[in-house]
């Protein structure tokens, strides 16, 4: 693929907490039942309309404002990318300003731990590193557990007379 169109279609860290959060509520929703009659419950194609709406809406918004620093955030390759196209210059010339919409990305913030994970998913190399953190997980859970019996036997095949302080005398 082209090197450029990778840049371009590259998810940021803001993008993939807000696919997460998606795919998350919609699971979450079909594993509990949640369903409801209407078409708007959390989870539901409305639902999922009004969240890439708002979006789309906080994108174009902060393209307006001008601010790199906020477009960072929707990954500058892409939106540049944008306004090279036919699309843009239509929409350019047509919106006036998005009232009532305030500019950047709506799942912006500091990187977590999570975001990490949500990094390393989607990488080959993080795939690996995710196999071999949980083997270690494994591979510890079971020493402590061994070591956890070990003691307890030991503990409780001593006679009483060893686990009783010794007396000023230094006898037991």
């Amino acid at each position: 693929m082209d090197k450029e169109l990778q840049k371009q279609l590259q998810l940021t860290t803001e993008d993939l907490r807000f696919a997460h959060f998606i795919s998350n509520r919609v699971e979450e929703t079909a594993a509990t039942g949640e369903f409801l009659e209407a078409t708007e419950w959390e989870g539901g194609d409305e639902w999922i309309r009004a969240q890439f709406k708002d979006y789309l809406q906080s994108l174009m918004a902060s393209v307006l404002a001008e601010d790199n620093n906020l477009l960072e955030a929707f990954n500058i390759h892409f939106v540049n990318a944008w306004k090279s196209t036919h699309n843009y210059k239509v929409w350019r010339n047509t919106v006036q300003q998005l009232e009532d919409v305030i500019p950047g990305h709506p799942y912006q913030g500091g990187v977590t731990l999570n975001d990490v994970k949500l990094q390393l998913a989607r990488s080959e190399r993080g795939r690996k590193i995710n196999a071999a953190v949980d083997l270690a997980g494994k591979t510890v859970g079971e020493a402590l557990t061994s070591a956890k019996s070990f003691v307890s036997s030991w503990w409780s095949n001593k006679s009483p007379t060893d686990t009783q302080p010794p007396t000023e005398d230094g006898g037991t």
